[in-house]
């Protein structure tokens, strides 16, 4: 198990799966092997392992949050912020301190932006509360309108924002808008064929 695990060559969902069943043996190292997948390059194994060190307590918790937090994969980092909504630890408390300081030094844009500050406003810690006023309010007194959206610039989904284009029952954008240049009606509104970049 441990082997199908650590094999990159399989699918990360297969793998998370097989951990599943590798936990259920009551493996003696099992807490050892957790870090490890942790770091591991799939996503979505590494971010199993680090559900699984929460769920058990470990005291390793922490260290591997803040490792996913400063990944280089967008997606790690957006799962990293949202897993420390639950972990109370003067670590996670600089960290997501940290976090929001680096967020105001790039005027509110960062791919995980949306996740870090859904985590700071959950959380009751002093120091968080007021480095998060900090950034609301350098954002509050921008001169630019947008400057409330900036943390929406970057880290998005493209599928899941086509799926939500094509089906999402209150919007229905197909009826107004068209998009790469013939999906939809473009009858009351514009085209958003390349809208990202205007």
């Amino acid at each position: 198990l441990e082997a199908a695990i650590r094999d990159s060559t399989l699918p990360g969902v297969a793998r998370a799966k097989t951990l599943e069943i590798y936990l259920s043996r009551g493996s003696e190292n099992a807490e050892g092997f957790l870090v490890e997948l942790s770091s591991m390059e799939d996503d979505v194994v590494a971010l199993e392992a680090i559900r699984r060190l929460l769920e058990a307590g470990s005291d390793k918790a922490a260290a591997a949050i803040g490792k996913a937090v400063q990944s280089s994969s967008d997606y790690r980092r957006q799962q990293g912020w949202k897993l420390m909504r639950t972990v109370d630890s003067p670590e996670m408390i600089s960290l997501i301190v940290g976090g929001l300081e680096d967020l105001k030094e790039a005027a509110g844009v960062g791919a995980a932006a949306i996740e870090l500050l859904e985590t700071a406003k959950d959380r009751e810690d002093f120091e968080i509360k007021q480095t998060l006023e900090a950034y609301e309010s350098q954002m509050r007194l921008s001169d630019d309108p947008l400057a409330a959206y900036y943390p929406s610039l970057e880290g998005g989904d493209p599928k899941r924002g086509r799926a939500l284009f094509g089906s999402h029952p209150g919007g229905q954008c197909m009826r107004c808008h068209l998009v790469d240049g013939g999906h939809g009606t473009e009858h009351a509104g514009p085209s958003l064929a390349g809208v990202g970049s205007r």
